[in-house]
């Protein structure tokens, strides 16, 4: 297995990344980088080209047809613009990401010559290994099927659909632009870190208010550092079929799961099934 990995928001941690590099290649799987891998990453116009660049790399240069960037942040908004750009017909990859990554793991999705997961990264994630981490990785890279099952609470219910999502953050501004595809009938997933409570609400709420709740089956719930109380009382409030504590996001454990393919959510047992037919 070879995998590429690109910074296109934030810069990594320098020690992080080789402790992934070489946690990843013990356990023989080969990493390709990306030639600005660890140049700046600030708010200005040449920060974007090397944002840009780095991105245009992974999907066009890289001989990798597994991308996971270095970790997520912040930056990749800005480029987006740039990005709907580039001519993504004939490319073949799986990416692999989360966070920042959200804006482009759903515009993405769209496009049937990739595989999108939502998932870990390597300065976030595989700087510290653990098998359950790879086992899921291995069954990403083969197309093979798998399910995840967690313990949360739940409304009960359950559902077949595409799912979308990601960083409830980055996901509410994807609402309404050019960047986040007609979705309908849909699983939504959300996850969130380093967020008041009340900024939590106040985006739950802009999204009900933008109407993409009319198109929600129901919600999986990942990582979430103020608890689960404000998404409960939240969901229950509005009828929406949910079910919270899914290991994705940036808790302790990301598993990967598909982003604009369809899956079985079965909320009465916390049950994630993945399938790789469209």
């Amino acid at each position: 297995m070879q995998i590429a990995t690109f910074s296109p928001s934030s810069k990594p941690d320098e020690n992080l990344l080789k402790k992934a590099i070489l946690n990843l290649e013990s356990r023989g799987i080969k990493v390709e980088l990306s030639p600005n891998l660890l140049g700046r990453r600030g708010l200005d116009v040449s920060s974007d080209k090397e944002r840009f660049n780095d991105f245009k790399w992974a999907f066009f240069e890289s001989r990798s047809t597994i991308l996971i960037p270095s970790r997520g942040g912040y930056g990749l908004s800005r480029i987006l613009d740039e990005i709907v750009k580039l001519n993504f017909a004939k490319v073949k990859k799986t990416l692999i990401g989360f966070s920042d990554l959200t804006f482009v793991l759903n515009f993405l999705s769209v496009f049937e010559n990739f595989d999108i997961f939502h998932g870990p990264m390597l300065a976030t994630n595989f700087f510290a290994g653990g098998d359950e981490l790879f086992h899921y990785l291995e069954k990403v890279v083969n197309k093979v099927s798998y399910e995840i099952r967690w313990e949360g609470y739940s409304s009960g219910g359950r559902f077949s659909g595409k799912i979308y999502g990601g960083n409830l953050t980055c996901f509410s501004f994807l609402v309404n632009t050019n960047f986040l595809p007609h979705i309908q009938d849909f699983i939504l997933f959300l996850e969130e870190y380093n967020e008041e409570e009340y900024r939590v609400d106040r985006m739950l709420h802009f999204l009900k208010y933008s109407g993409i709740f009319r198109e929600v089956k129901g919600v999986i719930v990942g990582f979430s550092d103020v608890g689960y109380d404000v998404y409960i009382n939240f969901f229950r409030k509005n009828k929406i079929p949910f079910s919270t504590n899914f290991p994705g996001g940036h808790g302790k454990m990301n598993l990967p799961f598909p982003i604009g393919r369809v899956c079985e959510f079965d909320a009465d047992r916390n049950v994630l099934r993945v399938h790789f037919e469209r």
